[in-house]
Parts: C-alpha cells; sequence; structure tokens
C-alpha cells in the first residue's frame, strides 16, 4: 500500500500539468489573437464612425447654399403683404387699411387652408427623386402632378366663390363703410387664387429636388413685378 501511494503521489501531477499545457495554452494563444483581431477591428470601426460622423466643408456648402434661398422663398410673403399695405396707405389713406383687414382674412387665411398641398407635394416628390435611379425627373414629375391638379382645383373654386366677397364680408362684421374698398380688394386677389396655389405647389415640386435657386428667382421676378 505504501507503494502505491508513493506511486500515486507521483503519477498524480502529470496529468494535472498534462490537462493544464493541452487545454490552456491553446486556449490562451487564441484567445490572445482573436482579442487582437476584435480590438483591431473596433478600433477601425470607430475611426470609420469618427471620419463618417465628420461633416465635410462641402456638406456645409451645399447645406448653405440651399438653406439661404429657401429662407428667402420664405420671407417672400411678409414682403409683398408689406408692399401692399404700403402702397394701400398711400393711395386710399387709413381707410383703405382697415378695408385691408377683413380682406386679407378672405383671401390670405382661406389660402392657408390649403398650404398642406405643398407639403404633401414636398414629400412625395423628395422620396421619388431621392432614388437614385434613370428616369427620376420623370418620377418625381409624376408624384407632383396630383398634388398640382388638386391645388388647381381647389383654387378654381375659391377664385369663383369670391363672387360672393360681399357676403363674405358682412359674416366677419365688416363696417359697412369698408365693404366697397374690401370687396375690390378680394376681387382682385381672388381672380388669381388658381395662381396662387398652384405656384406653391410648383415652388414646393422644383424645392424637393435640391433646387432653392429658382424658386427664389421665381419669387424675386413677382416681388418685382408686384412693385411695378
Amino acid at each position: 500500500p505504501a507503494d502505491c501511494l508513493s506511486v500515486w503521489s507521483v503519477r498524480r501531477p502529470v496529468p494535472r500539468i498534462w490537462f493544464v499545457r493541452r487545454h490552456a495554452l491553446p486556449a490562451n494563444d487564441g484567445v490572445s489573437s482573436t482579442g487582437a483581431a476584435s480590438a483591431a477591428s473596433a478600433a477601425s470601426a470607430a475611426s470609420a464612425a469618427s471620419v463618417a460622423s465628420a461633416p465635410p466643408e462641402e456638406s456645409k456648402r451645399a447645406m448653405l447654399s440651399f438653406a439661404l434661398p429657401a429662407l428667402g422663398i420664405y420671407l417672400s410673403a411678409p414682403l409683398l403683404s408689406n408692399i401692399d399695405n404700403a402702397f394701400v396707405g398711400r393711395t386710399t389713406g387709413a381707410a383703405g387699411l382697415a378695408a385691408l383687414s377683413p380682406a386679407t382674412i378672405c383671401t390670405d387665411q382661406a389660402l392657408y387652408l390649403f398650404s398642406f398641398l405643398g407639403r404633401a407635394a414636398t414629400g412625395l416628390v423628395s422620396r421619388a427623386y431621392a432614388r437614385d435611379l434613370p428616369g427620376r425627373e420623370e418620377a418625381a414629375s409624376a408624384a407632383g402632378s396630383p398634388a398640382l391638379f388638386a391645388a388647381l382645383a381647389a383654387g378654381g373654386a375659391l377664385t369663383a366663390s369670391y363672387a360672393a366677397a360681399p357676403r363674405m364680408l358682412r359674416l366677419l362684421g365688416t363696417d359697412p363703410s369698408l365693404i366697397p374698398a374690401a370687396a375690390s380688394y378680394v376681387y382682385w386677389r381672388g381672380a388669381v387664387a388658381w395662381a396662387a396655389l398652384a405656384q406653391a405647389v410648383c415652388l414646393s415640386v422644383v424645392m424637393a429636388t435640391r433646387d432653392a435657386v429658382t424658386p427664389l428667382k421665381i419669387i424675386g421676378a413677382s416681388c418685382a413685378v408686384n412693385v411695378a
């Protein structure tokens, strides 16, 4: 028994050492190589993400070249209104300016009710134009056609409804002495309501194709014609 115990005590560590060498050493080599590969891939991914997250100067210039003309387009509506106010005040005085307030409610506020047509056209056309495929211009044109047709139909209905401008003004509680001057303004503005809605949709379609300079030129020309 003593000899067996001594033999067992001598031979016992050998399998234990062999087990460690067989399993631990290759495992350590594999972990070290895998860890190095993972670290390298993580470092490369982080560097790529940092490069992608930093916008280049060309992107900033492209954004400004679109945003600044677009800002001028959206500032055109109050500019045109101020031009009307200035000329009405100089030609007719305080009474004309007083008549202008209910008249613009009948015209401008009614047009604002259909501003969703331009928003819808922007979404539809931008999705069609964003696909970098041949014929995307035709696809964008087809996407904006329903909104343009709806704008023409709604604008025609508005133009026809302005034939009852005096009744509209009376419903708004306009002073009877101001109704003739206010109705005259409604007639003139209402006659082109269909064109105003169609123009809004067309400008939205053009801007959806990443062109904000052409609409700005059109708005600038309309301001010049309004002043003239």
